[in-house]
């Protein structure tokens, strides 16, 4: 997860559990019954998990080799795409990578991008 402090290239294996946006939503404060402000952020924006964005339109997968291995070289098949996530009030712009092989798929964010 990336720190909303500022910017910061981290790489994790995925523990993010809030919704992945693919354009920048709008967080809000809406009125109460009372016409006063919510403490309460509200996030405007078409929310997706994160596994069905492994099936998006013009998705683009690459085959790499990683490194050499005990049974020859070690090949999977990476794509990457931008998204959005949001951390209580604070939005980041992040690089979701997807790793797929035979036996697993494995999500990744990279935050790269603070935005206020």
């Amino acid at each position: 997860m990336c720190s909303p402090g500022g910017v910061t290239n981290h790489r994790s294996h995925l523990t993010y559990s809030g919704s992945i946006y693919l354009d920048k939503p709008q967080t809000v404060h809406p009125l109460t019954q009372h016409g006063k402000l919510s403490i309460t952020t509200q996030v405007e924006g078409t929310a997706f998990k994160i596994s069905e964005l492994r099936q998006k339109d013009g998705l683009e997968w690459q085959t790499l080799r990683l490194r050499a291995n005990e049974h020859g070289f070690l090949e999977t098949d990476f794509a990457r795409l931008r998204v959005w996530a949001v951390y209580g009030e604070e939005l980041l712009q992040e690089w979701l990578l997807i790793r797929q092989n035979a036996s697993q798929i494995t999500y990744v964010l990279v935050c790269r991008i603070h935005a206020k």
